[in-house]
């Protein structure tokens, strides 16, 4: 069901240094869903998500899906806003932590999400220097460093066509196709992505005022949710020396 095996490290070169900080696992918290959306832990079964006051925090991987269309508002530790709407469903597959430094106060993170119909909306504005968000769809997959940025993939138009739409509000990401093609798209842009016969199609246009009003109408949405723009607390992971680590493997094996 999910793909987060896939992606378990990111080549980066600061796992060399002496202290080694391993991905940790953050929170994700629930700040509204629809009923219809079904809920299902990794290796767990799909049920209704359970009646209950809203916020809702959990730690495990999870996907959602609904048969009709259906919101679902949700934010990350890692510094993610997110909305998803249905039908189809979506997966969160990681929102991890990693620290630098004997401080502790170099923080990157990483958050993996796949969906494969619907529209999502992710604000990404607070990542830090070197984090990111990656979203992987049936199309390919977009890779940003921050951000705010909108993804709408539609249904297969006969057997083999299909259309999905990219829209970048602040900032900038790249779009990876099926064949491995990067494509960048920058802020106030968006990109039509057409797949038909194995073939892809894909351009860049400058959105409307329409379409930039989106950015408003996702913060419009989020304002009556407790402190918005806050994010699920974490606690930092004690540090791993590395040589200690060695050291006491050398006591052991004597």
């Amino acid at each position: 069901m999910l793909r987060f095996l896939l992606l378990l490290f990111f080549p980066i070169s600061f796992f060399s240094v002496a202290h080694a900080f391993e991905w940790h696992r953050g929170l994700y918290q629930i700040d509204h869903i629809d009923p219809g959306v079904q809920f299902a832990k990794y290796g767990e079964v799909a049920s209704e998500m359970p009646d209950g006051d809203f916020p809702l925090e959990f730690s495990k991987l999870a996907e959602f899906s609904a048969t009709s269309s259906a919101n679902f508002f949700f934010r990350a530790s890692t510094g993610i806003l997110g909305k998803w709407e249905g039908p189809g469903k979506i997966s969160i597959e990681a929102f991890d932590h990693s620290w630098l430094g004997a401080g502790l106060s170099d923080e990157l993170t990483r958050t993996i999400l796949y969906f494969n119909k619907g529209l999502l909306f992710i604000n990404a504005e607070t990542l830090n220097n070197g984090s990111s968000i990656i979203v992987e769809t049936p199309l390919g997959k977009v890779t940003a460093l921050g951000g705010i940025f909108s993804i709408k993939l539609e249904d297969f138009k006969g057997d083999t066509r299909r259309n999905a739409m990219i829209y970048c509000y602040k900032g900038s990401l790249e779009y990876t196709d099926q064949n491995g093609v990067l494509h960048a798209l920058s802020n106030g842009n968006k990109m039509p992505i057409i797949l038909k016969d194995d073939l892809f199609k894909v351009n860049t246009v400058v959105m409307d005022e329409l379409e930039t009003r989106a950015l408003d109408n996702f913060n419009k949405e989020r304002v009556n949710f407790i402190e918005p723009d806050a994010f699920p607390k974490f606690e930092n992971p004690p540090l791993v020396d590395l040589t200690q680590s060695d050291e006491s493997l050398k006591e052991d094996e004597n």
